[in-house]
C-alpha cells in the first residue's frame, strides 16, 4: 500500500473527497486574521490547499514540506508565495515569523519527535495546530476510526480511504494520532502555552476530549 503522504496525486485526490477535512480551515484562516501577522509561515503545505486559501490573506507567506514532489504541486497552486524545503522537526523555524501554522502535520510526527517539533516551531511568535485527536488509552485509536467509519456509511470511497488510513496507524507508518492529555503532556515539556482553543468537530459528542478536529493558537517561547 503507497503511503497517500508520499504520494502528491494520492493525497490530492484523499482531501477532494475528503471534504469533511476541510471543516476547520474557515477557522484556522479567522485565527490567523486575528493574529493580524506580519508574515507568515506554513508547516507541511503539502499540495497547497490550504495555501491556497491562505495566501487570498494577502500576508507575506512562506510555505514550506519536507517532501519536494509536494512542493512541487503547491508551486501550481500559488503563484504569491515563497516555497521552501524544510523539515521542521530538524530545523526551527526563523525567530522572525510572526505565525507558524500547520494543518494535519502534527499526527504525522513520530511521536518521539513531537516535543522537538514544537519546541522548533515554538520560535515564531505564535502557533496556530489543527488537528486530529483521539481518545486516551489501548482502544483509543480503533475508537477514532470506528466513530468516522460510521459516519461514512454509505460512501464506499471514504469508507475505503478510511480503511487505508487506519491500516497505516496501526502499523505506525506516519499515522502517529495521539489523545489531548498527550498533546498537553508535548506542550508542557516544550514550553509553549494555550492562548486560545476549540473543538471543531464532531460537537454533538459531550465529552470534547473523546476526540475530534481541534484547533489550537500557542504562545512562542518569546510570549512565555
Amino acid at each position: 500500500m503507497t503511503n497517500y503522504t508520499d504520494d502528491p496525486d494520492l493525497y490530492d485526490n484523499r482531501m477532494r473527497l475528503m471534504s469533511i477535512d476541510s471543516s476547520g480551515d474557515s477557522d484556522l484562516i479567522q485565527c490567523i486574521k486575528n493574529l493580524n501577522p506580519i508574515n507568515l509561515y506554513e508547516v507541511g503545505c503539502g499540495t497547497g490547499i490550504l495555501t491556497q486559501k491562505v495566501a487570498k490573506l494577502n500576508f507575506e507567506l512562506i510555505a514550506s514540506d519536507v517532501n519536494p514532489s509536494f512542493l512541487i504541486q503547491s508551486k501550481k497552486r500559488c503563484s504569491n508565495v515563497q516555497f521552501k524545503l524544510h523539515d521542521a522537526v530538524e530545523t526551527p523555524i526563523d525567530e522572525n515569523i510572526d505565525v507558524v501554522f500547520c494543518r494535519f502535520v502534527y499526527h504525522h510526527i513520530k511521536n518521539e519527535d513531537k516535543v522537538k517539533f514544537l519546541r522548533n516551531l515554538g520560535n515564531a511568535r505564535n502557533i496556530v495546530i489543527l488537528d486530529y485527536f483521539i481518545p486516551e488509552g489501548d482502544t483509543g485509536l480503533r475508537i477514532f476510526h470506528d466513530y468516522r467509519l460510521n459516519i461514512f456509511q454509505g460512501n464506499d470511497n471514504l469508507i475505503n480511504l478510511e480503511k487505508d488510513t487506519m491500516h497505516l496507524a496501526f502499523k505506525k507508518e506516519g499515522e502517529f494520532k495521539v489523545s489531548l492529555n498527550e498533546f498537553y503532556e508535548h506542550l508542557r515539556k516544550s514550553g509553549l502555552t494555550i492562548k486560545y482553543h476549540k473543538l471543531i468537530e464532531p460537537q454533538e459528542i459531550g465529552n470534547p476530549e473523546l476526540l475530534g478536529m481541534h484547533l489550537f493558537v500557542l504562545g512562542g517561547k518569546k510570549n512565555v
